[in-house]
């Protein structure tokens, strides 16, 4: 490290500036400079989920290398701009990974709610109706269902039975 601050400043704008004009070499050095910090950082906003902090990492690192000529050095230091851009990119993950759990709970819900349907509606309309004494409205009440697809349920059951009898 240089010995006053100027030359410390002076030799980071150096180093920004290598690596704004694409060097490879000096974004290799920037990454193994940051990537353990910027990594701890996001480990701790995913909760330690260290697989998805990697790709957090690894989405990070692409954005600094297309955004480092947007960085505006009399504005904030270079690692500052770094952490609040994967920071950002990693709350906008976790935001979009949420709304994925949301969604698939919802379909989840919807799935279940249609099993659960088709459960009452596969007991036996013709059971209902002809052994157990039902009325149509009854034995649709007791299916959840309408009168009408009542009707329609019994002729399927009817035109099944008389098949398998036959």
């Amino acid at each position: 490290m240089p010995e006053n601050l100027l030359d410390y400043i002076t030799e980071e704008q150096q180093f920004v500036d290598s690596v704004k004009n694409g060097n490879k070499t000096a974004f290799g050095h920037l990454y193994d400079k940051y990537a353990l910090t910027l990594f701890g950082i996001i480990n701790g906003l995913t909760n330690h989920d260290t697989s998805l902090s990697e790709q957090i990492l690894h989405d990070s690192f692409c954005a600094i290398w297309q955004n480092i000529k947007k960085h505006d050095g009399s504005k904030q230091r270079l690692f500052t701009w770094m952490i609040c851009l994967t920071r950002n990119l990693a709350k906008e993950t976790l935001q979009k990974k949420r709304a994925e759990i949301q969604k698939k709970g919802i379909f989840v819900d919807k799935t279940i709610e249609m099993q659960q349907t088709a459960n009452k509606i596969s007991k036996s309309a013709l059971e209902l109706v002809c052994f157990s004494g039902y009325t149509m409205k009854e034995a649709a009440k007791k299916l959840d269902i309408c009168t009408k697809d009542l009707k329609i349920k019994l002729r399927h059951e009817l035109n099944s039975h008389r098949q398998t009898s036959v």
